[in-house]
């Protein structure tokens, strides 16, 4: 690229760090790399705890994280749509729409976060298996367990 003469040229006399830029982009980019570090710290100390209580606890504590996933990539992609129009604004100075794309989406994060938190029948069947290793007292109502599976063997 140093010795192309074309549209895409790297003249290495005239890089240099922009002192503006490089504020912008530490402002922006340190409390996000910070969020990213806080967040996985976090879910580590939360396994590491569930690993404690047993087996049982462990295999609900995965499928709960496996219907957690869904609800994660709804939102993941909403917060990639969401970044890019906000990048695109915030380049082009219209700090108003900023603001309306985050009460916006805001909004479409808590409609599908509704819906996942409140499944329809079809969800919960495919998410809850008819006869849990959970103890009958334990067992919540909203999946139908409580008075459509049969009582466990006891173990003593």
């Amino acid at each position: 690229m140093v010795k192309d003469t074309g549209p895409l040229h790297l003249d290495l006399k005239k890089m240099r760090l922009h002192p503006q830029a490089m504020r912008q982009i530490l402002r922006i980019g340190l409390p996000a790399g910070f969020q990213g570090i806080l967040f996985s710290l976090s879910n580590v100390v939360i396994q590491s705890s569930v690993n404690t209580f047993g087996e049982v606890i462990m295999a609900g504590n995965s499928a709960a994280a496996n219907i957690e996933q869904f609800v994660y990539v709804s939102m993941n992609a909403m917060y990639q749509a969401t970044i890019s129009f906000t990048s695109q604004n915030y380049g082009a100075g219209n700090y108003h729409r900023i603001r309306k794309i985050m009460i916006r989406a805001q909004g479409c994060v808590l409609v599908v976060g509704w819906c996942w938190a409140t499944p329809p029948r079809w969800q919960v069947g495919y998410c809850c298996p008819s006869t849990p290793p959970v103890p009958r007292s334990l067992r919540p109502d909203w999946c139908g367990w409580a008075s459509s599976a049969p009582p466990m063997p006891s173990a003593a």
